[in-house]
């Protein structure tokens, strides 16, 4: 039996409208999972996040995105492709079928000691992601590419990862380095710039590109963001920002016990490392 499609001029919700987001006619079947995706997409997560604005329309995410396989890149119109998406996303290796994409999140750090405990994530900003891993709960640094729920409900961010120090070959230059002595200071004075910033502790090298990035797991729960953290770029043969006392467009002085830097990218494979 052929679903009943619903045309774009009939669709029930006169705040949202699947049919005029998606621009396209959806079957009833699925018409109905995503109006309800969507209220529940505009409610605030345990009162601890909440999307920012409506979700993205198709012209945005076509623009922010292209091809990534998403719910407005796929065509999904009838029950059949949203089941299969809702079974991609479940897999064990998840592949996740964003279905509205959004452009930030506004939370709130239950665990401030102070009152001052909100905080807004952007698209493209950093966050610290709070991981468990085999030596326990870890932060690590990432740059914020997506912010979505999932055709399944879940409400997800996506990350491009950034390595600390101790991630790469670097650090044992960075331990010899950091030594004293006349012999370590003059080897420092003969490195490029890119290296003689190695004895700064919030060092960061930039997964060279969106594959590298991915051979993490790079989505996770919103409840795994942290905090946003500030991370500058340092084009290559400019002073390091704490160097840098000037506070640039009104910018807080660098904070070399909490903040982050980075000039290069990465390639773990071959432990390659280049400006940018």
């Amino acid at each position: 039996m052929t679903a009943a499609l619903y045309s774009a001029h009939v669709c029930p919700d006169d705040v949202f409208n699947s049919c005029d987001w998606a621009e396209a006619d959806l079957a009833l079947e699925v018409v109905q999972p995503v109006q309800k995706l969507h209220q529940y997409s505009q409610q605030p997560y345990d009162g601890v996040s909440r999307f920012k604005g409506p979700p993205m329309s198709k012209a945005e995410v076509l623009s922010h995105y292209g091809d990534r396989p998403g719910f407005l890149q796929k065509g999904i119109t009838n029950p059949q492709e949203m089941l299969a998406a809702v079974k991609a996303c479940n897999q064990t290796q998840p592949q996740q079928v964003p279905l509205f994409n959004f452009r930030g999140l506004a939370m709130h750090d239950q665990d401030a000691a102070d009152g001052d405990n909100a905080f807004e994530v952007s698209l493209g900003g950093f966050v610290l992601m709070r991981l468990e891993g085999p030596d326990g709960v870890q932060c690590r640094p990432g740059r914020v590419e997506d912010v979505f729920m999932n055709v399944a409900g879940e409400r997800l961010v996506r990350v491009h990862w950034a390595f600390l120090l101790s991630d790469t070959p670097m650090e044992e230059y960075a331990a010899y380095f950091s030594g004293s002595g006349a012999a370590a200071a003059a080897a420092v004075t003969e490195l490029p710039e890119s290296l003689r910033q190695l004895h700064h502790p919030g060092r960061l090298w930039l997964a060279r590109n969106e594959a590298v990035s991915n051979c993490y797991i790079t989505c996770y729960p919103l409840q795994c963001i942290d905090k946003p953290c500030r991370v500058d770029y340092v084009p290559p043969g400019l002073q390091h920002p704490s160097s840098d006392h000037s506070c640039e467009s009104g910018q807080p002085r660098f904070n070399l016990r909490h903040d982050f830097s980075y000039s290069q990218v990465f390639d773990p494979p071959f432990s390659t490392h280049e400006d940018v």
